[in-house]
């Protein structure tokens, strides 16, 4: 476990490297396929620019973490494209605990 605050109201922030597809699938209730995706998630800062980017302690800058992510939309599917973690995720993280959802090696 991590000795690190979560500022009040942020999350952490990633640019995505890596995109793995899974044969998971269902449909959705607005009639959408949606499809199992690991996202590998390297951590850049905490998120909400408007407010002002905070860097990250140097224990988690650069770190890799895989997000697991249903998509129906190939948009979301962008090498280094940005994405936040949950609370619940940046909490894991912070923790040091995986879960279902965020996990690393």
């Amino acid at each position: 476990m991590m000795n690190i605050k979560i500022p009040e109201g942020r999350v952490l922030q990633g640019r995505v490297i890596a995109i793995e597809p899974t044969k998971d699938t269902y449909k959705g209730e607005d009639g959408n396929l949606y499809t199992k995706h690991i996202f590998t998630v390297e951590l850049l800062r905490w998120s909400k620019k408007k407010e002002g980017f905070l860097e990250l302690p140097e224990e988690l800058k650069g770190k890799k973490v895989k997000l697991v992510r249903y998509t129906c939309y190939d948009w979301h599917l962008k090498i280094g494209s940005l994405k936040n973690l949950t609370e619940e995720e940046t909490k894991a993280v912070i923790d040091g605990k995986p879960t279902q959802n965020v996990f690393w090696d």
